[in-house]
């Protein structure tokens, strides 16, 4: 099942890559499930296939982004073959976007994100941070009130040298 879903997706969007490339301009949109966003009980295989074309949509986005090219996902709530082939319409026009995830069910239509908190940085001078150092702080490490979306793992990354060139 994840052939169908992941490894078939990834061959889709090489072949349209390579042509767009060309172009200088290119407009992707795959189907992942919130499933693969969120999780769901018996659906390992399914689950991780859908994950992995968030993943690559969101590369692709980033690879792109220099040759014109935007790459996003829908996450039907309810996928029916016939009705969601058209679900933006008009809308799609309005998603200037790259490497956004948007659900769509019910005529609802939201982004769907990875994000992190602020979270808790253990003092630097503290060696080895051992689970109950962690678990005192987890009401801080799990707050959402506010958040980051970065817009790559290297962005992450960077965000945290910064954090810890301040804390030191």
């Amino acid at each position: 099942m994840p052939r169908a879903h992941l490894v078939d997706s990834i061959y889709v969007a090489q072949a349209a890559y390579r042509h767009m490339k060309e172009s200088g301009y290119g407009r992707l949109v795959h189907t992942t499930s919130g499933s693969g966003l969120f999780g769901s009980f018996a659906q390992l295989n399914y689950a991780a296939a859908k994950a992995g074309i968030a993943g690559m949509s969101c590369t692709v986005a980033i690879e792109g982004a220099r040759y014109g090219i935007l790459s996003n996902c829908i996450a039907p709530l309810a996928a029916r073959t016939g009705t969601t082939g058209g679900v933006f319409g008009k809308l799609t026009d309005r998603l200037a976007g790259s490497g956004e995830v948007f659900s769509a069910g019910g005529g609802r239509f939201a982004r769907v994100f990875t994000a992190y908190t602020p979270g808790w940085t253990a003092p630097s001078d503290n060696g080895h941070t051992t689970p109950s150092e962690m678990a005192a702080h987890l009401e801080r490490i799990r707050d959402g009130s506010r958040f980051t979306i970065p817009v790559s793992g290297a962005e992450e990354v960077h965000h945290l040298a910064r954090l810890l060139r301040t804390d030191s």
